[in-house]
């Protein structure tokens, strides 16, 4: 289960598609509804549990940082349920975190500098 073991599972999923080059789609209503409440579709009943905000940034980082990632998508996100914003800035926090941490892989360097992102 994703929840007891962020990282590790997020890790274990890029070695199994261990190929040139993955994608990574990010449905926002793996969150928990309680500390994400800007999830899910309109008119449908959340689902209780799921991640915290802080397991899916460990996990999008554990993903992202092994390499590989060519591109992220994210859906599911809910602007109705988000009246102040505050559930969008985090998405933008969570993306960011995840392209800082993207590994790049090329001859000159090992490491991208956060200005070609």
């Amino acid at each position: 289960m994703v929840s007891g073991a962020p990282v590790q599972t997020a890790a274990a999923a890029v070695r199994f598609v261990a190929s040139d080059g993955w994608w990574l789609h990010v449905d926002v209503d793996v969150l928990d509804p309680v500390a994400f409440p800007a999830q899910g579709l309109p008119d449908v009943p959340d689902e209780p549990g799921g991640l915290t905000i802080d397991q899916l940034r460990a996990a999008l980082k554990a993903a992202t940082g092994s390499g590989g990632c060519v591109g992220m998508s994210v859906a599911i996100y809910d602007p109705d349920q988000d009246p102040d914003g505050a559930c969008a800035h985090t998405v933008v926090d969570f993306i960011a975190d995840a392209l800082q941490s993207r590994v790049c892989r090329s001859r000159s360097r090992t490491v991208c500098d956060c200005s070609d992102l």
